[in-house]
């Protein structure tokens, strides 16, 4: 079972092995919406990590005194997540690789593309298409074990859905465990602007506004039922990761929220794994000659824990027009 020691993502560049390797990884975890309040679980060399889900707790009662106690025993899934290895490389002509701000911004573009496409395979992966791949939620919210799905209610003869509320995405952030302070909503900037249109018409707050120690305002969160909202926005090659275009029936302009417990040590939520060195979470190796080119690999070999059968949930089934507008 795993020893291994969870941090966040800047405390992971700080330890890294190099000001290069920590320089990437602090490029990747500004860029990445969902990492930038990730915890990572330093795995060593392994290439997978054994940990232990909560399937149900025991059977406590009530004793008199004289009395006997019945033992009584819950349920613990063994479970493993094996890491994937999402790479690049970067190539620059040998006439220019004396140009440091050149090469920094090829190096700063490749990372960042990397970041969308981890975010991209963290919702929409799937090992069933794409060995591969990183296995994303919504692969693996299917209301089993791992997961509780919250998904649509009211279909139509065309495979939309109607009837779909605030009253839906309540249902789905109380489906999830920990505090309203340690979840996370994902949603598309759409989803966003019609979830604060409803929330607005409901007449309920729409933003939890954080005071300084002056009495000011320092800055200004948006969530909804004390769960901060981040959104979504395009992956590495320009398309919207959380869009309106899932298919339910015959209607393919649907779209869903998710809902994550992020964890903030190991056993708690969902946390990261990073493989320790120059396999770590996303290093740069040095640039070789490659005929008239100068070349670098940029990867790291992670993966995806979810600790309790309660840790994400997605709603799924909104479109357009949905939330009662």
């Amino acid at each position: 079972m795993g020893t291994a020691i969870s941090m966040g993502m800047l405390d992971y560049a700080a330890r890294a092995d190099s000001r290069l390797h920590g320089g990437v990884v602090k490029v990747f975890a500004e860029e990445s919406k969902v990492l930038t309040m990730a915890h990572v679980i330093d795995i060593g060399t392994e290439n997978t990590y054994e940990y232990l889900v909560e399937g149900s707790l025991g059977n406590p009662a009530w004793r008199s005194i004289g009395e006997s106690i019945t033992a009584s025993t819950g349920l613990i899934n063994p479970a493993v997540e094996h890491t994937s290895i999402l790479s690049d490389m970067i190539q620059i002509d040998r006439q220019r690789i004396g140009n440091r701000d050149f090469v920094a911004s090829r190096i700063d573009a490749t990372v960042r593309g990397l970041a969308l496409k981890f975010d991209r395979d963290f919702f929409l992966g799937d090992t069933a298409t794409d060995i591969k791949s990183m296995k994303g939620l919504k692969a693996r919210i299917t209301g089993a074990l791992l997961t509780y799905a919250v998904d649509e209610t009211g279909a139509t003869t065309n495979g939309g859905y109607v009837n779909k509320s605030l009253a839906e995405i309540r249902k789905m952030i109380r489906s999830v465990r920990g505090l309203p302070g340690d979840k996370v909503l994902f949603m598309t900037g759409d989803m966003h602007d019609l979830l604060s249109q409803a929330v607005a018409a409901e007449s309920q707050q729409n933003y939890l506004v954080v005071q300084g120690a002056d009495g000011g305002v320092s800055s200004l969160i948006p969530s909804f039922e004390r769960v901060r909202i981040v959104e979504i926005e395009d992956d590495h090659q320009g398309n919207e990761i959380l869009a309106f275009n899932e298919t339910r029936g015959t209607d393919t302009t649907t779209g869903s929220i998710y809902c994550v417990w992020m964890g903030k040590t190991q056993g708690q939520g969902l946390n990261f794994l990073a493989k320790r060195g120059n396999q770590g979470i996303f290093d740069l190796d040095p640039f070789v000659q490659n005929n008239t080119q100068r070349e670098a690999p940029v990867e790291g070999r992670v993966g995806v824990v979810l600790n309790h059968p309660r840790t994400a949930a997605r709603a799924a089934g909104f479109k357009t027009t949905n939330f009662g507008l």
